[in-house]
């Protein structure tokens, strides 16, 4: 049998199933096919959903949400289906175990607080927005340490690495905020004006404009950091080129005589000279010297031949 979870003396009731009793729900809606088809397929879903039920007086909001999952265990997920109207909620089982930040006596008595089901299901709401927040903590932590190791300079060629793996965990977050965001703008178009004096509706929507915001402030250092990361490797790269081009022109002359000098012709009356070796290499350090000079007073090795503090 579908369990009671909650039988509220103002008049509505929170009822929660597990899939093999999802048949044994008893409530007024019953027989209307969307409640129908979102109990036939709630159990069935991998993705997040969001419905609205607007017929006559019947103003329901219905789906399912992704409101656990381990960004590092892809197979740990955990989805509400919720169907609520004002006079009663029916949902999948919840695990209030997996949020540090929930007590659940605490929770249990803010529902009893409540005056309909949908109150009920922005408390909800509230406590799995909750439980993001502390996930986006930690990405904080993680981010501030990266920035840290940025400037003291650490790099080993994992920055980079280490950026883009932040930044996969930023869209974690995201990905899980959205359809929250969606629920409460479809919460809007079920239930209208009933909302805009609903404690329980306004809290949940501060604290989705909380996560939202520090979500956009996180990208936007991200985006920074990354840019930062792709400047330095562009001017490490040019850099290591000047070097070797510097490095290339000033030994040109070595390959111009080694070039002369190696070739085979039977009269070459420098190689017969006394002091030929010696005069040969006075002329290449002095040609030698003589392009070094020309690049350092155009400047082109100062920067080269500064220590890096």
């Amino acid at each position: 049998m579908a369990s009671i979870h909650l039988n509220n003396s103002n008049g509505w009731n929170w009822q929660q199933f597990d899939p093999q009793d999802k048949h044994d729900i008893k409530v007024d809606c019953a027989d209307n096919w969307q409640f129908k088809d979102w109990l036939e397929k709630c159990d069935k879903r991998t993705t997040d959903y969001t419905g609205v039920r607007n017929q006559g007086e019947d103003h329901a909001l219905f789906g399912s949400l992704l409101y656990y999952h381990d960004p590092n265990q892809e197979k740990t997920k955990s989805f509400l289906h919720y169907y609520v109207t004002e006079g009663y909620l029916v949902t999948s089982h919840f695990d209030f175990s997996i949020y540090q930040r929930t007590n659940e006596q605490d929770l249990m008595d803010k529902l009893n607080a409540c005056t309909t089901a949908q109150d009920a299901l922005f408390i909800l709401i509230g406590e799995i927005l909750n439980s993001f927040l502390e996930g986006i903590d930690e990405f904080e932590e993680s981010l501030r340490k990266l920035q840290e190791e940025r400037k003291k300079g650490r790099n080993g060629g994992e920055m980079l690495d280490n950026i883009i793996n932040l930044r996969y965990l930023l869209l974690h977050w995201t990905a899980l905020t959205l359809p929250i965001q969606d629920t409460l703008l479809a919460a809007k178009e079920a239930f209208m004006d009933k909302l805009e004096s609903n404690v329980d509706y306004q809290r949940a929507l501060l604290r989705l404009e909380r996560i939202l915001t520090l979500q956009k402030y996180y990208e936007d250092e991200m985006d920074t950091l990354l840019s930062i990361e792709d400047n330095l490797t562009n001017y490490r790269g040019n850099e290591i080129v000047r070097a070797l081009t510097v490095f290339t022109v000033v030994f040109i002359p070595v390959s111009a005589f080694g070039a002369i000098w190696g070739m085979n012709f039977k009269h070459m009356p420098e190689l017969d000279w006394e002091w030929g070796y010696g005069l040969s290499l006075v002329w290449i350090i002095l040609f030698m010297s003589m392009v070094y000079l020309f690049l350092r007073k155009k400047g082109w090795t100062d920067d080269l031949l500064k220590r890096k503090k």
